[in-house]
Order: C-alpha cells, then structure tokens, then sequence
C-alpha cells in the first residue's frame, strides 16, 4: 500500500532559468508579482530594487521582492552567468520570515549575501531545471527545491570567526587558488605565495574553510570542468588538461569522487537545461 503525504512548504514555485550573456542587454526595469531570487555563478549583476543599487558578484545571491520595482543599472559584462527562479508565498504567515510562535518552523532569507559554499545551490538549481526542461517538474518537487534553496541562502556565510591575521591569511590563500587552480600549484605553492609555513596554512585554512588546500585546489578544477562540460563541445581530455590534470585518468577519478558520476554521464543528464542567453 502507498503511502500518502500531505505536503505543503508555503512556497510555491513559478519557473526559472540560466542567463549566459554575450556582453549586450541588462537586467528588465519591471514591478512583478513573485519574487525572485537571483544567484551569480560568474561575473557581476548590476541592478537595483527600489532605487537601491546593488552590484552580486559571484558566489553571492540577491533576493527580490514582488510590488517593488527593480532593473538592471548597467549592461550585462560578457563573463556574467546567474541563475534565477521565481517563486510565490502561498499564503499570508509568510514562511520567509521569523515569528513570535516557537512551535513553527521559519527561515530568513537575507536581500544580498555571500555564499562560501554554493555548490549545494547550484546543484538544486541544476535539478530544478532538468526536471523544468523534461516537463516533469510537479508542483511538490518544484516547492520543495525552491524551500531547500532558500534555506541554504538563509545559512549565508558559514565559515568561523579566526583571528585578523590568519583571517587575511587564508583570504590571501583562497585568492590565489581561486585564480591559479587551473596551474601545477599545491599546500607549497600556495604557502609560498602568502610567505608562511605550509603546515601552518594547511592547519589554519581547514580552521576557517573546513576542507584542505588540496581539496579546494580540486574544488576549484572540477567547478570549472563541470561547467566546460555543460558550456562547451570539448573533449574530456582537454577540459581535463584545460582545468590543470596532466592526467585524464586522474581527472576522472577525481571528477567521480566529488560528483558521484563520471564526467561524460555528467555532460549526458545535465544536457537539458533550460538556458537563456542575452
């Protein structure tokens, strides 16, 4: 016998979508019904809300609220990508808001925040759209990714409180993997770059980002490899030599450790997505 689940989230999902722009167009000057909540991949969106610029970069979120006019400030940059989604409170408790009943389950949503770990919400976003492409999206699933998104974005930045040098430190240290991971660096490398002690940076970087030099240096790679092999024709081995492995077999490996799946079958299910280009 089936079991059956009343289900209900207070949300109710309306659509949604990836901008890729080609360097022409801006965000619409608009008032809608719904709100919207806006997460930057790459590049930097301009827009403002009631007159209120605001400029989400990548890895930030910015959530906009029906009845409020917004619209881009300045024309989209050739690097932006974001994804975007739509979606509607179903009734009047507002279950994007903290009340004063302790017995009922409630999230804030902040305006504009950092991310420190998107993944999670870009593969929600990911799902979302597959299941919006295939026409499978019921109104359960669609309700259920939009309320585990948002509670995502509510958590904003996670990462702990260290003191303002090892603080500037790992800063230092993640700026220089995040634009250099595609190039043969490692703990060593990185140490060097930020003139301390490898082991130190290694011990003070897994205090504030909760993963190693190493990992993020992979994190970093396999971010960009999935999105090569969503956003282009390549081959497997030059986005793996393209994404700084000298090896494919050793990609592939580390590609199927992090996602689950090998990179070809990563390229197959996710080739539906519904994209919008400006």
């Amino acid at each position: 016998m089936s079991l059956v689940l009343p289900f209900s989230t207070g949300i109710v999902s309306e659509n949604a979508g990836l901008l890729v722009s080609r360097g022409r167009g801006r965000h619409p000057s608009r008032v809608i019904e719904s709100h919207e909540l806006i997460y930057v991949d790459s590049g930097t969106l301009p827009v403002q809300e009631g007159g209120v610029p605001h400029h989400v970069s990548a890895g930030e979120t910015i959530l906009l609220h029906p009845g409020v006019p917004h619209g881009g400030i300045a024309d989209y940059r050739p690097d932006l990508r974001f994804y975007w989604i739509h979606f509607r409170l179903a009734a009047a408790n507002a279950a994007l808001a903290p009340t004063a009943d302790g017995d009922r389950p409630c999230i804030t949503v902040p305006k504009h925040t950092r991310l420190d770990a998107p993944e999670r919400l870009v593969e929600l976003f990911r799902w979302f759209l597959d299941e919006q492409e295939a026409g499978t999206l019921d109104a359960g699933t669609g309700s259920l990714l939009t309320m585990m998104m948002l509670s995502i974005v509510s958590r904003g930045t996670t990462r702990p409180t260290s003191s303002r040098v090892q603080g500037h430190l790992v800063e230092l240290a993640q700026q220089f993997i995040r634009t250099h991971f595609a190039e043969e660096i490692s703990t060593s490398t990185v140490a060097l770059h930020v003139g301390c002690n490898p082991d130190y940076l290694g011990r003070v970087y897994h205090a504030s980002y909760g993963r190693s030099v190493v990992e993020t240096i992979h994190h970093y790679r396999i971010k960009e490899a999935k999105r090569l092999l969503l956003d282009s024709d390549r081959n497997i081995d030059e986005i793996a030599v393209t994404c700084g492995y000298n090896s494919t077999t050793y990609f592939r490996r580390v590609f199927k450790a992090n996602e689950g799946i090998a990179p070809s079958r990563f390229r197959q299910l996710h080739s539906l997505l519904h994209v919008n280009t400006e």
